[in-house]
């Protein structure tokens, strides 16, 4: 039938048909190279990828059936249970240290299992499993951002309280990470903090950082990356 066309149809037709199959093909090539949407945010998970099982072989694993959790940690390290007498949110706190603890003879201020002060390269328990009586807030646990508060103490600037909160993924639950990021006039820091909710109490799990940024021993996230929850 197309042979009957006269002549200037056929052209018609013949550009039609290009200009279409330019346009379809200009379409599928523009859906090719164009970058695919970008992700929405999610909450960040502590970085455990770079260390295998095999690597916490042999650990001792410390096991808690009141609170339902248990963690590994390196076996020549030390371990012991927190004194909660001055702590009146606190129902349970373990600490985990690399040296021996002090005891309330070697030093002059410290809790009855964990000396603040004992001569070794890591004074400080060096992680802190808090549990609270009581649950974290919500709105403490959705915080997000950077807070600061400076103090002038003896012609010096400190930061009374500086804190930069992350939202994360902690032991398959949503958790925030709050990080120092000054120093502080009494000299507490740098540390971390990871905090969530679960069965029924608030936790608090520290540990120190080497710097203002949240730099940290990886041996931390290794052994953080072994604390699960149990059935009893």
């Amino acid at each position: 039938m197309f042979k009957y066309f006269k002549p200037e149809i056929k052209l018609f037709l013949l550009v039609a048909l290009l200009a279409v199959v330019l346009s379809v093909g200009g379409i599928l090539l523009l859906q090719e190279l164009s970058p695919a949407p970008a992700p929405s945010p999610q909450p960040e998970t502590p970085d455990t990828s770079d260390f295998t099982l095999s690597e916490v072989e042999g650990w001792q694993t410390y096991r808690n059936d009141e609170f339902g959790f248990e963690v590994k940690y390196p076996k020549e390290w030390y371990v012991a249970k927190g004194d909660i007498t001055v702590k009146s949110d606190v129902v349970f706190q373990l600490l985990f240290k690399r040296t021996p603890f002090s005891t309330a003879e070697e030093c002059n201020w410290c809790w009855k299992n964990g000396g603040y002060w004992d001569g070794n390269p890591h004074p400080w328990p060096e992680i802190s499993i808090v549990i609270l009586g009581k649950s974290h807030s919500q709105e403490d646990l959705q915080r997000t951002g950077e807070a600061r508060d400076e103090l002038e103490l003896e012609g010096k600037v400190y930061c009374e309280s500086g804190y930069r909160y992350e939202l994360i993924t902690f032991a398959e639950l949503p958790a925030s990470r709050t990080t120092q990021v000054c120093e502080s006039a009494i000299g507490d820091g740098p540390f971390a903090s990871i905090n969530f909710n679960a069965n029924g109490y608030g936790w608090s799990l520290d540990y120190p950082t080497l710097d203002y940024n949240g730099g940290h021993e990886f041996i931390y996230d290794q052994i953080l990356g072994t604390f699960r929850f149990v059935d009893e």
